[in-house]
């Protein structure tokens, strides 16, 4: 009989201490809940605030990273006293600029008290570098001229002097003067991949190499094309998305269709456009942005800037 009643009180020890153990086991779970889900709140807060701040870089005269990478940070739930770390400007290894931060939050825990843990400490690392975009998609399909040494206004194109552009006026091979005339029109022909339209460039490894070494687009010639593409800047105007990105091509030499190389990319304020006949008709824009050729990734989708931001931690 003695072993029986040793049988009988280990499974009521077992019935006791089964509940209280699955109880403590529950709790843990749910205080690493709560870390996991912190730090990962954190790192999302922390990724899109550096994404952020690494628009300013290639511009700190228009806003300030550091700056704005705090303020993103708090309106995404990082307190200033939880940045531990930055935001710091620097230098990606693949040398394009970059600014990182690290924050770190402290979480009360609950149920790990009853080992003697009270809290948890999460820390979270983001840096975003940006650099120059290599491709983009449905750009407006008109080329600006890319600026070669001895040009003159309007290379080399400003943001501070705001230089204005004209398409429908190319620049040709005529002691590097901008004309206007028949066949002149600065329309591209995009590529037919719809519908995203992807375009990237592609620089000769000659520079300005006449012909086109590796060309990547076609020039499209006509009035018939200017007039829709008049039709459709006029539509941007109207609805107040006059931002557009186009290819950055040299026009040098070409009259008709001719192959054209994409040295970089430009983002463009459409101003006006205007359609007074085939040898009169031109669409104004406001230069806003332009970089040279380079590649941290895909870049461009629905930014329409020409530079392109990426996490790298």
């Amino acid at each position: 009989m003695k072993p029986m009643r040793k049988k009988g009180q280990t499974l009521i020890m077992t019935a006791i201490i089964l509940p209280i153990f699955i109880g403590l086991v529950c709790g843990f779970a749910v205080d690493v809940g709560t870390i996991y889900f912190t730090h990962t709140r954190m790192q999302t807060a922390a990724d899109a605030a550096v994404l952020a701040g690494a628009h300013c870089l290639p511009d700190p005269t228009r806003c300030s990273a550091v700056a704005t990478t705090t303020d993103y940070a708090a309106r995404n739930g990082i307190a200033g006293g939880e940045i531990v770390s930055g935001p710091t400007v620097g230098t990606a290894p693949d040398g394009n600029p970059d600014v990182s931060m690290t924050a770190r939050r402290v979480v009360p825990l609950h149920f790990s008290r009853l080992i003697g843990v009270t809290e948890s400490s999460v820390q979270v690392l983001a840096t975003a570098e940006i650099g120059l975009a290599n491709k983009v998609f449905n750009a407006f399909p008109v080329g600006l001229q890319v600026c070669k040494p001895g040009m003159t206004s309007p290379c080399p194109y400003s943001t501070a002097a705001k230089s204005v552009v004209t398409f429908g006026a190319k620049k040709n091979d005529k002691g590097d003067s901008w004309v206007q005339g028949p066949a002149d029109w600065s329309g591209v022909e995009l590529p037919s991949n719809t519908p995203t339209n992807t375009l990237s460039t592609c620089p000769p490894p000659v520079p300005f190499a006449v012909p086109p070494v590796d060309p990547c687009i076609s020039s499209q010639p006509g009035f018939a094309e200017i007039k829709a593409l008049i039709d459709e800047a006029n539509v941007l105007i109207s609805t107040n998305h006059p931002y557009v990105v186009v290819p950055v091509v040299d026009w040098a030499g070409c009259n008709g269709r001719c192959p054209l190389n994409v040295y970089a990319f430009a983002e463009i304020q459409l101003l006006s456009a205007v359609n007074a006949g085939p040898n009169a008709s031109y669409i104004t824009g406001m230069f806003v942005d332009y970089v040279n050729p380079g590649d941290i990734g895909p870049g461009g989708g629905n930014n329409i800037g020409a530079f392109a931001a990426k996490l790298i931690e």
